[in-house]
């Protein structure tokens, strides 16, 4: 923010410089008439032309810039009818446009704007100060004016006028605010300055525009002279002043100056208006100052200072007479007394001597009024920073405690008709404002003191916005309570209002792992390229203290050496190093735009699962069980836990230990189906549906069943699952190695997983490169599998761990791999096909009908009984079906049949699904069944031929 200068009492000529006149010859006019368009705003609709006509007081007459102006035919003027160019039915106006304002600067004619939209609102507010009749001194009054405005929170923009002997204060606002807002708030700082008369005025104020708070419909509001006009502008007029030079020497780069203009907005408005009691005035055209005029003094001292609000009310009343211009004896000795006499108890002297330093040498002195009684006192509302009442606050220097509201150590007050009412003994700020980068929502930190140190923590925004929200706070040591929970909520507010621009904004995200292509969240440290500078920081926030104490086990110890040494020692083992590869792995998932995927470990107890899972947690973080911020988790949770726990990791691991401890095999089932999406379940809120959080990353589990046996009942379950059966350290004894391993992983975490995605970040321009590595590698990985479907989606999960293995070695080279890598991955392929085989509901299904059938062939046509005349023995619950042996064998089965052997509800399911591999031979006429006859009567069969039973089931190889 520009400052501007402290208030002056000697007057200063405000003759130009040569610097000056150089500066419009170079403006470059194709990029300055779009910045002053961008801030200059008023209607668009319509605009003022200034004509060469003169009225009777001589001066140039201004008329709204209409097209038909004059021109015959169109206008009525022409034939000397008086009419109104407002309610004239051949009105073309011109509107405001870029280029017109290109012509005003270029010189070419002038314009002005009516700053009061039809709404009643206007982009800014502008003080005309000017020294018509040559008496009076607008220098001093705009200097003064200027001050006030930036101690009100406000900054001004001066411009000298098109004359060159008054001035023009603007202050901008962000969005269009109510006119009337404006004018109250700008006419209480002019009065605050001392510019509206008395000893210190300059007698130089004339109006502000918009002269109105509102518009009616019968006219179009004050005008007012668009700056940078062009003949004015050579003179070093109508351009805007640099503060640094008192406001004397014009800003040398325009264009500049004009792009980073600070705005205000109707919030900062609003604040101004309730800390000082404006009151909208009753009158549309009255003087705001008559109001005013009449206004009591805003900042005065208790009789009575209680202990906790020492601090702070000697600091604002010494500010207070610093800004009236006493002198720093005077201050010293009034602050010293009022110590004495009101302060219960009083403050020592060292300390009050502290307090009157920081304000003598912080701020600038004002201008002394009505020490002799004379004129009317107004003392300026001096805003008091946190940091001078609370030395270590966790605030922006610039933060300031709200109106109406003292802050000290011992607590925060409000300050009702000179007294001090309590209204939470710790001190209490707005630190932080977050905004998250995936949901949008807002975040807050609040902080407190309490325990003589301060408490930080991250809220959601509506937390602070609602006092039953606020209560939960109560648990994290902030005395809040239903009593003074509303209060607390409004001084909040309060203080966020008053700190709009103060508080710090961050970006933020509830996930871990990527953000973007560019950013990568591991615990509360973000990777980002070594090669991008100036990446946007992003802070994980937790959603709840579960979220927050993962993350809190995303952290390194120890040494990467030792590590990967132990990983080498080890790698001989297929399963245990595939499951390092694949936890190591998880944050290509996102770069290559593969789909998710599990690797199950599958046997019996105390064989190394559980301590495979640890090598492979420890690449990321802290893997020791029992520890409050172990990474590695278990079973024992509700759905909606692991739902919430997976959407949490975007490119990290998730590792669930011992399926044994899930409340139910439809609980693993139903979450490991659903982890394959990538997204949590749809669920509905108040308002229609909550977001439901996208996420990348691989599930690593273990326990005595594998995934697919335990989820049979879930035939898509085996398509997304690795199951890998087996002691992962092979059936010999392997304790001493599995202790030392466990040994190193809890001393050494953390290292890896960063590493390899610090790789993955520097190698951006890569990334395309492996995706078609990735796509190749799909193409030859899915032709050494079965032709079923989860062999097939899971040879992806296979083709991904070919592509990426050999990139985690380029990550980190000091990696051993004992054998080639074909070849453990086409072992990896043969151990997974039998899972999936094992999995497949479909063959298992085939396998129970063939095995029925065999066991009871009589019950088949052409294979039944006859008696000893040749009559045919009909089974007792009728012809299964028919098993013919000709030339083209099969065996074909009545639907009741297969319901008695499948069960009823399975019989529609099992067909379709045999349909859809091609197991059935089919007739267009009845669907998946064939007419078929059985002792001479069409029945419709489902046909299996007896070939597919060999191919799929493997007959043949078993003979």
């Amino acid at each position: 923010m520009t400052m501007c200068p402290s208030n002056k009492t000697e007057y200063r000529s405000s003759k130009l410089t040569s610097t000056t006149c150089k500066v419009s010859k170079l403006m470059d006019i194709s990029i300055l008439h779009q910045a002053v368009y961008n801030n200059f705003r008023g209607r668009e609709d319509v605009i003022a032309k200034k004509s060469a006509k003169k009225k009777p007081d001589g001066k140039l007459a201004w008329y709204p810039y209409c097209q038909n102006s004059f021109k015959e035919g169109a206008c009525p003027r022409i034939g000397g009818k008086r009419q109104s160019c407002i309610t004239c039915e051949a009105q073309q106006f011109h509107g405001y446009t870029p280029e017109i304002v290109q012509q005003h600067i270029k010189g070419d004619l002038i314009i002005g704007i009516y700053p009061l939209l039809k709404d009643s609102r206007c982009w800014f507010i502008a003080a005309d100060f000017d020294n018509h009749a040559g008496t009076s001194d607008p220098y001093k009054d705009v200097m003064s004016y200027a001050g006030q405005l930036l101690g009100a929170g406000l900054t001004p923009y001066v411009l000298r006028s098109t004359s060159g002997t008054g001035y023009h204060v603007y202050v901008f606002f962000s969005s269009p605010v109510p006119a009337w807002k404006a004018r109250v708030v700008v006419g209480w700082v002019l009065q605050a300055s001392g510019a509206l008369g008395g000893k210190n005025s300059g007698e130089s104020f004339d109006c502000f525009f918009p002269k109105q708070d509102t518009l009616d419909d019968k006219g179009l509001g004050n005008l007012i002279a668009l700056p940078f006009q062009g003949e004015a502008s050579e003179k070093g007029h109508t351009l805007l002043l640099d503060p640094a030079t008192d406001y004397q020497d014009v800003f040398a780069d325009q264009v500049a100056a004009l792009n980073s203009i600070v705005r205000s907005d109707e919030a900062n408005l609003d604040a101004l208006i309730a800390a000082h009691q404006l009151e909208r005035p009753v009158d549309n055209t009255g003087k705001a100052q008559a109001k005013l005029m009449r206004m009591e003094p805003t900042t005065t001292l208790p009789g009575f200072i209680p202990e906790r609000a020492r601090n702070n009310t000697l600091f604002c009343f010494a500010c207070s007479l610093q800004a009236k211009g006493y002198a720093d004896d005077d201050i010293r000795g009034v602050v010293h007394e009022r110590n004495i006499t009101e302060c219960q108890p009083p403050l020592p002297l060292e300390e009050v001597d502290s307090i009157i330093a920081g304000v003598l040498t912080r701020y600038p002195k004002g201008s002394k009024k009505g020490a002799n009684g004379n004129g009317s006192e107004v003392p300026i509302q001096c805003s008091k920073r946190v940091l001078d009442v609370l030395l270590d606050a966790p605030v922006q220097g610039d933060a300031v405690v709200p109106p109406r509201y003292a802050l000290g150590v011992d607590g925060v007050f409000e300050i009702r008709e000179k007294q001090y009412d309590l209204l939470m003994p710790v001190p209490l700020v707005v630190s932080l404002r977050m905004k998250d980068i995936v949901t949008k929502n807002e975040i807050v930190e609040v902080a407190w003191l309490r325990d003589g140190c301060w408490e930080h923590h991250q809220v959601p925004k509506r937390t602070i916005a609602d006092s039953k929200d606020l209560l939960g706070l109560a648990d994290k040591g902030l005395l809040v309570t239903s009593s003074n929970a509303r209060d607390v909520i409004d001084y909040l507010y309060a203080y966020e209002v008053a700190n709009l621009k103060a508080i710090q904004v961050q970006s933020c995200s509830g996930q871990l792992g990527w953000q973007a292509q560019d950013s990568f969240l591991w615990g509360a440290k973000q990777l980002v390229p070594n090669d991008v500078v100036g990446a946007t920081d992003v802070t994980f926030v937790a959603r709840d203290d579960g979220d927050r104490q993962f993350a809190e086990g995303l952290v390194s110890k120890g040494n990467l050496e030792n590590w990967v040494a132990m990983v080498n020692k080890v790698s001989q083992f297929d399963p245990v190093f595939i499951v390092v590869m694949a936890s190591l792995a998880a944050p290509f998932l996102q770069v290559l735009d593969a789909a998710n995927f599990v690797l199950d470990l599958a046997g019996e107890t105390s064989k190394g699962k559980t301590t495979s899972e640890r090598l492979a947690a420890a690449a990321w973080g802290d893997p020791i069980d029992g520890s409050s911020t172990s990474i590695i988790l278990n079973w024992a949770a509700t759905p909606v836990f692991m739902e919430r726990r997976a959407s949490l990791l975007n490119g990290i691991p998730l590792i669930l230990d011992d399926t044994k401890t899930a409340s139910s095999p439809e609980t693993v089932a139903a979450f490991v189906y659903s982890f394959g999406a990538g997204r949590a379940k749809g669920r509905g809120s108040i308002k229609g549906t909550q977001q439901s959080p996208t996420y990348s990353t691989i599930l690593i589990t273990s326990g005595e069943q594998s995934i697919t046996d335990i989820a049979s009942s879930h035939g898509g379950v085996a398509a997304r699952a690795l199951s890998l059966w087996g002691a992962p350290f092979g059936d010999g004894d392997n304790s001493a190695l599995v202790n030392e391993l466990e040994q190193v992983v809890a001393e050494n975490h953390g290292h890896a997983g960063p590493r390899v995605v610090q790789f993955i970040l520097d190698h951006r321009d890569e990334w395309p490169l492996w995706k078609e590595a990735y796509r190749e590698s799909i193409q030859f990985w899915t032709t050494t599998t079965e032709g079923n479907s989860p062999s097939k989606r899971l040879s992806k999960s296979i083709a991904f761990l070919s592509v990426v293995i050999p990139l985690v070695h380029a990550a980190i080279p000091e990696l051993q791999i004992a054998k080639p890598m074909r070849e453990v991955l086409k072992g990896l392929l043969v151990a997974v096909n039998q899972g999936a085989q094992q999995a497949d509901r479909a063959k298992e299904a085939l396998k129970t009908v063939w095995e029925w059938a065999v066991s009871n062939p009589t019950k088949f046509w052409e294979q039944h009984r006859g008696d000893s005349n040749e009559r045919h023995l009909e089974p007792h619950q009728g012809w299964a079906g028919r098993w013919e042996t000709g030339k083209a064998p099969y065996i074909g089965f009545t639907g009741k049949a297969l319901g008695n052997i499948l069960g009823v509800s399975e019989v529609a399911t099992m067909t379709k699904t045999w349909s859809d591999r091609g197991w059935l031979k089919q007739s267009s006429s009845k669907g998946l069944q064939v007419n078929t006859r059985v002792n001479g009567s069409l029945v419709g069969l489902y046909v299996v031929p007896l070939a597919t039973f060999e191919s799929i089931l493997g007959l043949g190889d078993q003979e």
